[in-house]
């Protein structure tokens, strides 16, 4: 990744400002959300806190009115008497005490005396509740058991009013301590309802639960919920009853020595619907920031990025060798930008006219290095063909000295004249004057043959560069020779790349390998058996027979355009020395110490054609060397691409 970005400015520019941008936005956000959250969330529970306090001391206030009103009931001497004389009469006092006592209370529950038997003998409603109740169970049975005028208090069941929730009694003891009656007080949900009006709005919940968490009294959100259900089995799998549920929070408190309890729920103020929402928003906030930080960053990498990708293509362009390139800069950019597109066109102006320059004088080092190599051939040359016609006229004195003179005075005529390159016919017939000169002093102890093709014989080659791979054959390699063949054969190949030219022409011919068997081109001995004759005349046939087969050369540039021209000169001679054929690779002047013909002529091919091309040479089996000539044919004598030329 940081890789990727660091490849380009533009990317460097938008991450910079989305970083600067997005970063504080985002941490920012999420902190201010956080802290509202946590805020909230505290104020809320103490807000919840303080409500579920209060309705715990209301409920709290009202069972205590409500205690204090059955243990004054249960101790009202008059209430004893009646209850313990069974008196009629006195029902007129009870009634009275009855309806003073319990007056602040009888909104919120209803009053009722029992006898010993359970039978209701007084009532503050017009007609009682119950009957009768039972006292071997129930709520009587719990007051009979207190053996005190405590009040009890039990969720009021398996009565005749299925519409009581919630029963209170209380004994009255006569002085014997002894049962003679029962104080009750039944609430139901209008009495509640009474009792917690107020304390809670309508999406709040409140729930008494008796001492076994069953739900006696439920209101608001708790119907539907059933929350007493939900903390019994809290309760049962030790869970912690008082966590969140359905967006609620419950808050549960006891209800003193009742053995009753209330839960209260309140909604949670801050829902995950809601935290949900706001993180929505942060996301499009996010998402807006990031696009305006990349419409940000395009204009501004724009003034900045444009210039110097101009500046990049400019420098590819001149990488490639494209020096006259120039940057083209707005005319109102002062900047350092514009300053170095300035001074980028300058660099490339001055860089063109240096590498002009050097070219210029690289190519007239190459010519007088050329020339000079040139005449160092031919005095090589005349210093061996003079010591020939020596040893001829000096064993022989025959006439054959007018043949070397003759053959010897087209040769001087070549290599003297100011043309550089010759036709590859041309150089054939320099190479065979030669081979007649040599052929004369070893007295055919040798058998010369030329291969050339008809549509090869006006390949332009540098001059002189056969012959001295022919005389280093006769010379050198057929000394010790009683009788010795030397070939000459010119065919075309692929051209290759230079890097991956081993030295040596890879066979495309098996039926080539006894380099001794090759023959002569028909036309070609056609034109050597001319020239032997003396016959002016039959020479001219020749030669207009010659220059007519040269009319199909245009026909032929399309098979030969692109491709390498090979001259291979074979001999079945001694071998060259392998020292001598690892030089010529090496192509080193300190190298040289011997055969300064082959040296000149691989420095000629390759000053003028490139390092990919020159001479290679190998030894062939069973015994001699094969010297291979390699040069394009798709260049024309100034060293530029021509199809023309052929």
């Amino acid at each position: 990744m940081k890789t990727f970005i660091g490849k380009s400015f533009k990317r460097e520019l938008l991450f910079g400002l989305l970083l600067v941008s997005l970063i504080p936005l985002v941490l920012c956000s999420v902190f201010l959300i956080e802290l509202f959250r946590v805020k909230l969330t505290d104020d809320s529970r103490k807000l919840d806190l303080e409500e579920a306090q209060v309705v715990n001391g209301t409920l709290l206030d009202f069972f205590d009115d409500l205690d204090e009103t059955l243990e004054s009931l249960a101790s009202d001497a008059l209430i004893a008497e009646a209850l313990a004389t069974g008196r009629s009469g006195m029902a007129t006092e009870v009634y009275a005490r009855l309806y003073e006592e319990t007056a602040q209370l009888r909104e919120k529950a209803e009053f009722e005396i029992y006898s010993a038997d359970g039978t209701c003998l007084f009532s503050v409603s017009s007609s009682p509740h119950q009957k009768t109740l039972p006292v071997y169970w129930g709520i009587l049975r719990a007051a009979l058991l207190s053996e005190t005028s405590e009040m009890v208090i039990q969720r009021a069941q398996n009565y005749d009013d299925e519409s009581l929730l919630l029963s209170a009694a209380s004994a009255v003891l006569d002085e014997n301590q002894q049962c003679i009656g029962y104080v009750t007080a039944f609430m139901d949900e209008d009495g509640f309802g009474e009792i917690l009006n107020g304390l809670f709005g309508n999406q709040d919940g409140f729930c008494i639960l008796d001492e076994f968490l069953e739900t006696v009294y439920s209101a608001g959100t708790a119907n539907s919920t059933q929350i007493g259900s939900i903390l019994k089995s809290r309760y049962l799998a030790g869970e912690h009853l008082q966590e969140d549920y359905e967006n609620n929070r419950v808050y549960m408190m006891s209800l003193g020595k009742t053995g009753l309890y209330f839960a209260l729920l309140r909604p949670v103020v801050l829902t995950s619907q809601t935290l949900q929402s706001m993180y929505s928003v942060l996301f499009w906030m996010v998402l807006a920031t990031t696009v305006l930080g990349i419409f940000l960053s395009a204009a501004l990498s724009g003034q900045l990025f444009r210039p110097i990708r101009a500046l990049k293509e400019a420098m590819e362009k001149v990488q490639k060798g494209q020096l006259d390139t120039q940057v083209q800069m707005r005319a109102d950019r002062p900047d350092e930008l514009g300053e170095l597109a300035i001074c980028f066109n300058r660099m490339t102006l001055e860089l063109k006219q240096y590498m002009e320059t050097q070219v210029g004088q690289q190519k007239q080092l190459d010519e007088t290095r050329i020339a000079m190599m040139q005449a160092q051939l031919n005095p090589h040359f005349l210093y061996n063909t003079l010591d020939t016609i020596k040893w001829v006229a000096k064993e022989n004195g025959i006439p054959e000295i007018a043949t070397l003179s003759t053959r010897l005075a087209r040769l001087l005529r070549t290599s003297i004249s100011g043309s550089q390159f010759l036709s590859l016919r041309e150089e054939m017939d320099l190479v065979d004057c030669y081979a007649q000169i040599q052929k004369i002093r070893f007295e055919g102890r040798f058998v010369f043959e030329i291969s050339l093709p008809q549509e090869l014989c006006e390949i332009p080659v540098p001059k002189l560069i056969v012959q001295p791979i022919v005389e280093n054959a006769v010379i050198h390699g057929l000394k010790d020779c009683e009788q010795g063949h030397v070939c000459v054969r010119a065919f075309l190949a692929p051209d290759l790349c230079a890097e991956t030219y081993s030295g040596s022409r890879p066979e495309t011919q098996p039926q080539m390998q006894m380099e001794r068997q090759c023959k002569l081109h028909p036309e070609v001995q056609n034109e050597r058996q001319c020239k032997q004759q003396p016959e002016v005349q039959n020479e001219r046939r020749c030669k207009q027979q010659l220059a007519a087969q040269t009319e199909t050369r245009s026909e032929l540039q399309s098979e030969i355009r692109n491709k390498v021209l090979m001259i291979e000169v074979t001999d079945d001679g001694c071998g060259m020395d392998p020292q001598i054929m690892e030089q010529l690779k090496r192509e080193t002047d300190a190298h040289r110490s011997g055969h300064i013909g082959l040296y000149n002529v691989n420095t000629i091919l390759r000053l003028y054609y490139g390092e990919a091309y020159g001479l290679t040479a190998e030894r062939i089996s069973p015994c001699g060397t094969k010297v291979t000539i390699r040069m394009p044919v798709r260049k024309s004598p100034n060293g530029m691409a021509d199809s023309s030329v052929i």
